[in-house]
């Protein structure tokens, strides 16, 4: 399967396996949802994109970690390349950061599809966005 049909494309997973049937390859799926219910861990563990899909120009990115871990926020191109690195992000409440469409070397990024993946020692996150 190309990488633009990839219902996970971060992850290697070349039977596309999808049990819930929600789109996201059970290689990415959340491992603290479960059949729709969040684990104990899940609260503490968050990323939501603010904005319009498509979106263009500014992204707010909201995220949250559990107390005392640490991680960064990557956007990715589908084919799973790191277009930018954002600042590291430290565990404690829900926090907004803003991402202006652009590239490491500050080059704004060409229309298509993005995924926005939040890493850190508790878990990870990924979301995707459409920019144009």
């Amino acid at each position: 399967m190309d990488d633009a049909g990839d219902n996970c494309p971060l992850v290697y997973n070349p039977e596309q396996e999808d049990g819930h049937g929600n789109g996201i390859g059970d290689a990415c799926e959340d491992p603290s949802s479960v059949d729709g219910r969040e684990t104990e861990n899940a609260e503490a563990l968050h990323l939501q994109i603010v904005a319009r899909s498509p979106a263009s120009g500014t992204t707010t990115i909201r995220y949250a970690l559990p107390r005392g871990t640490s991680g960064e926020i990557t956007i990715h191109a589908v084919n799973g390349v790191l277009l930018r690195r954002l600042e590291g992000v430290a565990g404690g409440d829900l926090t907004s950061i803003s991402w202006d469409g652009r590239d490491q070397t500050g080059r704004r990024l060409e229309p298509g599809i993005c995924l926005i993946r939040l890493e850190s020692s508790a878990g990870s996150r990924a979301n995707k966005i459409v920019r144009y």
